[in-house]
């Protein structure tokens, strides 16, 4: 009985010795870059590609037909491509009612400077996932150089559909689509003041 007790001890600490000495050797390769502020931290990363950036660069040149419809104005009358390019619409946005919050709030708030800043400036605002009664409210708070349009589908969508972007639709195509980040609404409102 002593004999089984000195074994499981001693495998015990053959296990213990073993699994420090693993931890050591590749403690070096596991140790992460620590930064003094989250603005560091941010800057760093701003260079690496992200997934949505990748279909945001797969967006551009997508046709729009002039023809086809955008989506709906709150009463349900379909909104075509041909329409909003006519108003002056070439500026689009696209947001979710259920996506990231943070991130619409960013994209909007720098929208509305743009267009306070720069009355010759139209926005079309495409909006998923909100009952057309929310987005008659909402044309009011936005004001003139917005056009809200009801739209759940588009060819244009990102493939989880919940972060909110925003392209320029020149000669009836998709250019220069730009998707937002969570967390830098910096970068999105630098962005929108580039525009």
């Amino acid at each position: 009985m002593k004999r089984i007790v000195i074994y499981i001890v001693a495998g015990g600490l053959l296990f213990f010795a073993g699994y420090q000495t693993a931890n050591i050797l590749n403690k070096k390769r596991f140790q992460m870059e620590a930064y003094e502020s989250v603005a560091e931290a941010l800057a760093s990363d701003a260079d690496t590609p992200l997934e949505e950036d990748a279909a945001a660069e797969a967006m551009n040149g997508t046709p729009l037909a002039a023809d086809s419809v955008a989506g709906t104005d709150h009463t349900g009358a379909p909104v075509a491509w041909a329409d909003l390019a006519k108003e002056g619409f070439t500026t689009v946005a696209r947001v979710s009612a259920t996506g990231c919050r943070p991130c619409v709030d960013a994209l909007t708030s720098a929208l509305k400077q743009m267009a306070n800043s720069n009355p010759s400036r139209k926005v079309a605002l495409l909006i998923k996932n909100l009952p057309a009664r929310d987005v008659y409210v909402l044309s009011k708070e936005f004001g003139p150089q917005f056009k809200l349009v009801l739209a759940d589908k588009l060819p244009t969508d990102l493939p989880d559909g919940s972060t909110p972007y925003m392209f320029q639709r020149t000669d009836g195509h998709v250019a220069d689509a730009f998707v937002c980040r969570y967390g830098d609404a910096a970068r999105t409102a630098n962005h929108v003041a580039s525009l």
